[in-house]
Formats: C-alpha cells, sequence, structure tokens
C-alpha cells in the first residue's frame, strides 16, 4: 500500500525520500545532467525573503494590489524533486492568502518544510500535501487539483514522480507581466533539462509565458495541455483531469506514471 492509517486515523506518508545529504540542494539533476547552482540556498534567513539578485528588478516594477508579491513570506518556485519526478507540471504563479502569513508566523514545522523544500530537504517532496497541514486551504486546493490522480495512482506515487514549476516564483494574488528576473532561470533550466531527458510536460497555466521563455517547447511532444476537450480552449480553474486532457494524453501521463 501507498499510504497506511494511523491509530487516530491520520493519513500517513510510508517511502517519502528523505533527503540527507546537503550537496544536492546546490544543484538538481533531472537525468539528464547537472545544471546551475540552486540560487534558493541564498535566501535570507528574514523577510523580506527576496534573492539579492532579485531585489532591484523587483522594486523597480509597478504592481496592482492584487499583483504585488509577497515577499513577507517564503517564495514557492516548485514543489516536488527533479531527479525523481518523471512528470513536470508548469504553471504561472504561487497564489497567495492571508492565511499564508498566518501559517507561517505560527507554524513553525510548516514554516521550516516550506523552507526545505526550496533546497528538495523536505520531508514531503511536495511540503503543501505533507499530510502533516492536512488542514491548510493550499493542501486543500492542490488536493482537489490533483483528487484523480492522487486517487488513481497513490499520493506517494505523486509527490515522488511529479514536480510542479511555478513561472514566477514569488506568492501573490494575481501575475502581471514584467520583466525576467534571475531566480526565473533557475526554473527555466529545470524544465529544459527535463525536456532533455523526455520527461513528460505538463502545461497548467501561462502556456504563453513558459513558451516564450523555454526553448522548443512549443513543439516539445511529450506533453498535455490542460484544456477543455469540448472547446479545445484553456481553462481558468481546471483540474488535472482525464476530462481536460486527450484519451492519448492521459494514457501518456498514466505510462509516465506506472513505468518502474
Amino acid at each position: 500500500m501507498l499510504l497506511r492509517t494511523g491509530t487516530c486515523g491520520r493519513i500517513l506518508p510510508c517511502s517519502f525520500r528523505k533527503r540527507t545529504d546537503d550537496t544536492r540542494s546546490r544543484t538538481a539533476t533531472t537525468g539528464a545532467k547537472d545544471i546551475m547552482d540552486n540560487p534558493w540556498i541564498n535566501l535570507p534567513k528574514a523577510s523580506p525573503y527576496v534573492l539579492p539578485e532579485d531585489r532591484k528588478l523587483l522594486d523597480s516594477f509597478n504592481y496592482s494590489d492584487e499583483s504585488r508579491p509577497h515577499t513577507e513570506i517564503l517564495p514557492a518556485p516548485y514543489m516536488g524533486r527533479p531527479e525523481s519526478a518523471r512528470v513536470f507540471l508548469l504553471s504561472l504563479n504561487p497564489g497567495f492568502k492571508e492565511w499564508d502569513v498566518e501559517r507561517e508566523r505560527t507554524d513553525l514545522d510548516y514554516d521550516n518544510e516550506k523552507r526545505k523544500s526550496l533546497t528538495f530537504q523536505s520531508r514531503c517532496p511536495w511540503f503543501i500535501l505533507d499530510p502533516s497541514f492536512s488542514g491548510t486551504p493550499g493542501r486543500k486546493w492542490w488536493f482537489s487539483t490533483l483528487r484523480i490522480p492522487i486517487e488513481t495512482f497513490g499520493l506517494d506515487r505523486i509527490v515522488n514522480s511529479v514536480m510542479c514549476v511555478q513561472y514566477f516564483p514569488y506568492q501573490s494574488s494575481a501575475y502581471k507581466q514584467q520583466h525576467i528576473i534571475p531566480s526565473q532561470l533557475y526554473s527555466f533550466e529545470l524544465v529544459k533539462a527535463a525536456m532533455k531527458a523526455n520527461k513528460l510536460i505538463i502545461q497548467f497555466r501561462g502556456d504563453k509565458y513558459w513558451e516564450n521563455e523555454v526553448l522548443g517547447l512549443d513543439t516539445y511532444e511529450t506533453k498535455v495541455i490542460i484544456r477543455s476537450q469540448e472547446t479545445g480552449q484553456k481553462l481558468r480553474k481546471a483540474s488535472i483531469s482525464g476530462k481536460n486532457m486527450s484519451t492519448k494524453e492521459w494514457h501518456a501521463l498514466s505510462n509516465a506514471l506506472t513505468q518502474e
């Protein structure tokens, strides 16, 4: 079984692949080659949580209240582990709710695991799907979005075999296109390396932004595009399920997640 139940009925992870070494936090491999050093190891220990190389550009941008990056909380550029991921889910930006601030301020375990996820060292590769955080809105949102794959393949398989990469790393209620900031280059390299290793790419949100920055993504064949199967149009709110991809694409996802 992928999951077991604790004495109080709480679902506990059985085989999250815990990081035990520090060298892997500096680089990441997707089976293709090592890429640039992970810039997030240099994230400040206190707010504002902005990488030094990002600060000047971030400070120069014009934001609305909704698009303003919330640097009083930790960024969330990705979730998952690139070396074990068989599927890369491309999204636009990590959203923001006021509960994020309160949770990081009052829950030390949540704050620690989120920071560890930046260097691929959290106990659960998708820290937000850690059963310990079952009451958080963020976990509920992602669990709902990934409900069908989780029910079909198991939570353990999803958190170890799927990686979500955000186009823009800092949390905000909405995204507004600005200049590329340096930390985004690391995320772009993760996706490029995944493509070189012929990993399955799921274009979930921000398709045009990703295609502008990752050369060859628009013509990459090993990918799934989340969209309405009735109209062919992108959906503003969508889940990862067979309803929002073709039968061929669902089979590709199933094969990627079940291969040994």
